[in-house]
């Protein structure tokens, strides 16, 4: 089973929430990263959207890294 996590970090403002994910595939971590400033009033969707465009930016990062 997948499962996608998102945990609000505590640290943001009524309008502005910063989150913690994790990607899971049964109780196995294969993801975990940040989504910093997500204007609230923006929904639920948008912080899928922000979570998305975080973990292709951090996997793009990684493959530089490893040269690929």
């Amino acid at each position: 089973m997948l499962i996608i996590k998102i945990v609000n970090d505590g640290t943001g403002t009524r309008r502005i929430g910063n989150y913690r994910y994790q990607v899971l595939i049964n109780d196995i971590v294969i993801e975990s990263g940040t989504v910093k400033e997500h204007h609230r009033e923006d929904g639920w969707q948008t912080l899928v959207r922000l979570l998305l465009a975080s973990s292709y930016i951090a996997s793009r990062e990684k493959s530089e890294t490893k040269g690929e």
